[in-house]
């Protein structure tokens, strides 16, 4: 893309040439190019943040607001991408200081925390979300499968610390006796058999990946701005 002064452009150049960066950025990200789409997108809130488009009027600020979300959106995806979840997290909680009930930043950020294992931060962006939305079916299978973690987090600690945790709420007393038996039905397998079982401890082979892996849909997919 051949180089611009933005500073040079009047102030609805300035827009038209953010508006084709987007466009650009989310080309590369289509392509897979996701280190390259995010400085593009750092490049379009850039070509925003001058004084003469700040003062061009409510409609502008609108229009504006919305590229800059959508870049700041688009960025955290590239970064879910790349697995730099701290840089998800940021992003996606700047979109949130503005829309608090973002949806794509909501899951994106769950995303994030789930793979860095701060499940009680991953389970409060899921159900936000399925308060949004209770019949989002993208959502449920992240929302149950880090309802398992803190389940059997739960769990342990109560053999730890006896009562203490029995005032806790992420998770009800049933699903902490289901985790207790899934335990116990472990250790007793442990026991009887080989070690030739690679089931994953939080929840065995075949439990949704409460991070959405990295070919989610929602992932996948660029915000474009209204």
């Amino acid at each position: 893309m051949k180089k611009t002064e933005v500073y040079t452009l009047e102030k609805q150049e300035k827009i038209d040439f953010a508006l084709k960066l987007k466009d650009y950025g989310n080309a590369l990200f289509k392509a897979n190019r996701w280190r390259c789409a995010a400085d593009i997108y750092a490049q379009t809130i850039s070509a925003t943040d001058f004084e003469d488009v700040k003062k061009m009027g409510p409609a502008t600020d609108k229009e504006v607001a919305d590229i800059v979300l959508a870049c700041k959106n688009n960025t955290a995806a590239c970064m879910l991408k790349l697995k730099l979840y701290p840089q998800v997290i940021d992003k996606c909680s700047e979109v949130l200081k503005t829309n608090g009930d973002n949806m794509k930043a909501l899951l994106r950020r769950g995303q994030a925390y789930a793979y860095n294992k701060d499940n009680e931060l991953a389970m409060a962006d899921y159900k936000h979300l399925m308060e949004l939305d209770p019949k989002n079916a993208a959502v449920v299978p992240y929302y149950k499968a880090v309802q398992k973690r803190l389940a059997v987090e739960r769990a342990k600690a109560q053999k730890l610390f006896g009562g203490f945790f029995k005032k806790v709420n992420l998770v009800s007393e049933a699903e902490v006796k289901a985790a207790q038996d899934r335990e116990q039905e472990q250790e007793e397998n442990d026991s009887s058999s080989s070690d030739d079982d690679d089931s994953d401890e939080e929840g065995g082979e075949g439990e949704a990946d409460p991070t959405g892996g990295d070919e989610t849909t929602d992932t996948k997919k660029v915000e474009e701005a209204n």
